[in-house]
């Protein structure tokens, strides 16, 4: 009965480890006394954003806060690997996802391997932090793009989230939002979360 009470101790502590989905860089940030903590909102299965303004781009996106998404579960099996267009292909792992579904469907990385190098916390107005907070995430596949001389080049894809203070928000963040191409391979994505209320608004 030790024994059988042992094992099963064994798998949970296992089964537990498994399930569990650890941020890879803090999901904690201050900045001119104000302060957010995000970590409750990393899950490896990620986040789905719908674009509100009806899907125009055919464009669908998956992203986690503070960690990598898993393969399998909500993503295509279009996004095991990608290739930009420079032709370098990747199965890494990544943190943001934009897909295409359908009968052929496409999937880029929107960032790298999520770690501190490509990963960067700012406020969303510096006069204003209760305004909310915004992670960046960089290093995706490369898209074709011009450089600032008006030359072909190869631009890497990257996605801004942006945290809008919403303390009226019940679930983690709206899933209906606005996503959007600033600029050649830079998107953006207007979420409203109550995570982007600092911790001083209580």
């Amino acid at each position: 009965l030790i024994d059988a009470m042992k094992l099963i101790t064994l798998l949970l502590l296992v089964l537990g480890s498994a399930a569990a989905t650890p941020a890879t860089i803090p999901c904690y940030y201050s900045s001119q006394g104000s302060s957010w903590n995000l970590g409750f909102m990393t899950d490896s299965s990620g986040y789905f954003i719908a674009d509100d303004r009806g899907n125009p781009t055919g464009w669908e996106y998956l992203v986690n806060v503070c960690g990598n998404v898993n393969q399998g579960g909500l993503l295509p099996t279009s996004c095991a690997t990608t290739t930009g267009s420079n032709g370098i292909s990747s199965s890494a792992a990544a943190g943001a996802y934009q897909f295409t579904a359908g009968v052929n469907p496409v999937c880029h990385r929107l960032s790298g391997p999520v770690t501190t190098a490509n990963a960067h916390w700012s406020v969303l107005d510096a006069a204003n932090p209760a305004f909310g907070v915004t992670l960046n995430l960089t290093g995706g596949d490369t898209c074709a793009g011009f450089d600032s001389a008006g030359n072909p080049t190869n631009l890497p894809r990257s996605i801004r989230l942006d945290f809008f203070c919403t303390a009226a928000q019940t679930g983690i963040f709206s899933s209906s939002t606005t996503v959007i191409e600033d600029s050649m391979c830079v998107y953006h994505a207007w979420l409203s979360s109550r995570a982007g209320c600092p911790e001083q608004c209580g």
